[in-house]
């Protein structure tokens, strides 16, 4: 690293302004690349549990210090580097994730945010920084099948996620999905829509029983409604 004093303000060292050098040697995982890999840790005391995409190997995950990962989910016990695909399970704890947040590696771009509460599945392309997480689990997919008439399973069939981002990150329930820039929302899944409720900021919510878009801001919140179910006469 070059540093110098930049007494007249123009962005570029003069002869005359001072400088100095230093040699950083950086501790933890490398740094994320767009599309490929993300840095994730466990943020406070609850649990964080962490599954490799389908395909990994396990000899991957043992090298990055996550034995296990490519066949279930493990704890996550410090800070580490994860493939694009991976599940993470937040319902009892916290974790802080890094992605690039430039196609342009050399730019050192990177873009964060703190999760909780459920299951998602985080992915990203290889030519856009936008890092989408997927809801899972909770039972939603059986929503799906026909609800009985005079009583139903699915109304106990939940997830949820609470997300406080930096940077350009979408969450993607059932029903919906919520795109931001840096703001803190929760999302819902159930068998009746996807709830976006905003607490800061604001949120770009697609909604895609209606093909369209609605902003959300702070203190408000939108539901998208399911497709109605069919139901079957006893």
């Amino acid at each position: 690293m070059t540093a110098f004093i930049d007494t007249n303000g123009n962005g570029e060292r003069d002869p005359n302004e001072a400088q100095a050098q230093a040699v950083i040697d950086w501790e933890g995982p490398p740094a994320p690349v767009i599309g490929v890999s993300a840095g994730v840790r466990p943020v406070g005391k609850g649990v964080v549990k962490v599954k490799f995409p389908s395909g990994a190997s396990p000899a991957k995950a043992k090298r990055l210090g996550l034995t296990g990962a490519a066949s279930g989910f493990v704890k996550l016990t410090e800070a580490t580097q994860i493939p694009m695909g991976s599940t993470l399970d937040t319902s009892k704890g916290t974790v802080n994730l890094l992605s690039a947040g430039s196609k342009n590696s050399l730019q050192g771009k990177f873009q964060s945010g703190n999760f909780n509460g459920g299951q998602f599945r985080v992915t990203q392309p290889k030519k856009n920084p936008l890092t989408q997480l997927s809801m899972s689990g909770g039972g939603i997919k059986k929503c799906k099948s026909r609800v009985p008439r005079g009583g139903s399973a699915a109304r106990k069939r939940s997830r949820h996620l609470f997300s406080s981002v930096k940077g350009h990150f979408r969450t993607r329930g059932r029903n919906s999905s919520a795109t931001v820039r840096g703001t803190k929302w929760t999302m819902t899944d159930t068998c009746k829509g996807t709830l976006t409720a905003v607490k800061q900021g604001s949120v770009v919510v697609h909604d895609f029983t209606l093909k369209k878009n609605k902003t959300v801001k702070a203190g408000h919140k939108y539901f998208a409604r399911a497709p109605k179910l069919r139901r079957v006469r006893h």
